[in-house]
C-alpha cells in the first residue's frame, strides 16, 4: 500500500510541477498528447491513490491493481481530452488600430486645427488614449468619432455633433406624389 500512496503523491508532485511551471520543455518528442506531463501525472495519481483507496477497503492486490489502473487511464483520458480542448480554443481576433475608426472618444487633451490633442477611445474592452488631430478645436471632454487612423498612435476625430449632424448623413432621394423617384 506505501507503493500505491508514494506513487499517487508523485503524481499529484507532477501534476502541481505541470499547472504551475507548464510542459517541462526538455526538447525530447514523447509523441501523442497523452504522454503530456499533466496526463503521465493523472494516470499516475490516480492509479497509486486509487489502489491505495481499494486496498484500504479490503479489496484483494491484483483488484486493486486492476481498479487503480482503470481509473489511472480514464483521469489520463480525461487530462488529454481537457488539454486538447484548451489547446484548440477559439480565440478572439487580433486587435488592429483600423477598428478604432467609428468608435467614440473623449477629448483628454485639447485640440485645434493646428495643434495635435488626446483622446480617451474604449476599444476591446480597454481604453486607449492616442494622439489625435482634427479640424475644428475641441475642449477637454467633449465628446468625438475617430474618422481616421493615420498611425496605431495617430487618429483623426470629429466632434460627436458634428460626426451625426444631418449636413453627413445623405438624404434619399426626392420621391413623386405617387410613391416614385423624381425623374
Amino acid at each position: 500500500m506505501t507503493v500505491l500512496l508514494v506513487l499517487g503523491a508523485l503524481g499529484l508532485v507532477g501534476l502541481l510541477v505541470g499547472l504551475l511551471v507548464g510542459d517541462v520543455d526538455l526538447d525530447i518528442d514523447l509523441g501523442p498528447d497523452w504522454l503530456s506531463l499533466p496526463a503521465l501525472a493523472a494516470l499516475v495519481g490516480a492509479f497509486g491513490f486509487v489502489g491505495a483507496a481499494a486496498l484500504s477497503l479490503g479489496a484483494p492486490m491484483v483488484a486493486a491493481l486492476g481498479i487503480g489502473a482503470v481509473a489511472g487511464v480514464a483521469l489520463a483520458v480525461l487530462a488529454t481530452r481537457l488539454i486538447r480542448a484548451l489547446i484548440h480554443m477559439p480565440t478572439d481576433a487580433p486587435v488592429r488600430s483600423a477598428d478604432l475608426v467609428g468608435r467614440r472618444g473623449r477629448v483628454v487633451t485639447a485640440l485645434t486645427a493646428d495643434r495635435t490633442g488626446e483622446v480617451l477611445v474604449t476599444h476591446a474592452g480597454q481604453q486607449l488614449k492616442v494622439a489625435a488631430r482634427g479640424a475644428e478645436t475641441l475642449p477637454v471632454g467633449a465628446a468625438v468619432v475617430v474618422v481616421e487612423v493615420v498611425s496605431p498612435t495617430l487618429v483623426v476625430v470629429e466632434s460627436h455633433d458634428q460626426f451625426w449632424s444631418a449636413g453627413t448623413i445623405p438624404s434619399p432621394p426626392p420621391t413623386d406624389p405617387h410613391g416614385g423617384p423624381t425623374p
